[in-house]
């Protein structure tokens, strides 16, 4: 009787030989799909933070395309006023090599190059007036000056590389 009672102590306190392979391999298992489920679920999420930065991005880009260039504080004016003089200059450096390409051109190339210079040059006198105004804008007109810089700028920009591809087609 001793000895029954000591044999079902130890069945009690020393599982069968096989359930402790089974709990092994059960611990295992569960270990390795956790370890799936979080590596899954790790790349599920990369994936869409970087689509929705993407997105982000682009959509940021068409709606706000000047955004970046005209974020400057009131207390940066001048930085931005610089900036945009360089840039400016830059214009005005283009065009004159737009203005002397077209004198090299042919009479009828330059008949319709006028035109086209007539218009650019309106457009140098308005940015030209854009950063007048930016250079002088109080703090209440800082936001509007910039970005009514900006735009200009970005539009005069556009015509002179219009400009550009359109001589460059008819003289080739």
């Amino acid at each position: 009787m001793i000895l029954a009672v000591l044999n079902s102590q130890a069945a009690e306190t020393n599982p069968p030989a096989g359930s402790e392979s089974k709990w092994q391999r059960a611990k295992e298992g569960s270990s390795n799909a956790w370890e799936s489920v979080k590596h899954g679920t790790t790349n599920a999420w990369s994936t869409v933070k970087s689509g929705a930065t993407q997105s982000w991005e682009r959509a940021r880009e068409t709606f706000e395309p000047a955004k970046g260039k005209t974020n400057y504080v009131y207390e940066k004016k001048e930085v931005f006023v610089s900036k945009a003089k360089t840039e400016v200059d830059d214009i005005d450096n283009n065009v004159k090599q737009l203005a002397d390409k077209t004198a090299a051109a042919g009479e009828s190339v330059k008949g319709e190059m006028q035109q086209k210079m007539a218009a650019l040059k309106g457009k140098q006198t308005d940015l030209s007036n854009k950063l007048a105004k930016a250079k002088g804008a109080t703090q209440e007109e800082w936001n509007r000056a910039q970005v009514e810089f900006q735009d200009a700028y970005d539009d005069t920009k556009q015509s002179v590389k219009d400009a550009w591809d359109w001589l460059k087609a008819k003289t080739d």
